[in-house]
């Protein structure tokens, strides 16, 4: 066997390779997170934008309207019904 003849499993760059692939699978991961806030922050604000009876009729209601009872609610929903 000659002097200068290396394993690939002892030398330096071989250590590395682990260490870069995992910061690329945590880089992919972040941007694919990153990716679901802009997302979603772009879902929240189009639903923001929509009238409330829209918003009734696919069965969302805002936070203010939390509070108020389903009986309520029902009522209402029943009177803008035979409105139309």
């Amino acid at each position: 066997m000659a002097f200068g003849t290396h394993s690939i499993f002892g030398s330096t760059s071989a250590r590395r390779a682990p260490l870069g692939s995992a910061l690329c699978a945590s880089l992919g991961q972040a941007w694919r997170q990153l990716r679901r806030w802009i997302a979603r922050s772009r879902q929240r604000h189009a639903v923001a934008d929509l009238d409330d009876h829209l918003l009734r009729d696919i069965g969302v209601i805002r936070e203010r309207d939390i509070g108020v009872s389903r009986e309520a609610a029902r009522r209402e929903a029943d009177q803008l019904f035979w409105r139309l």
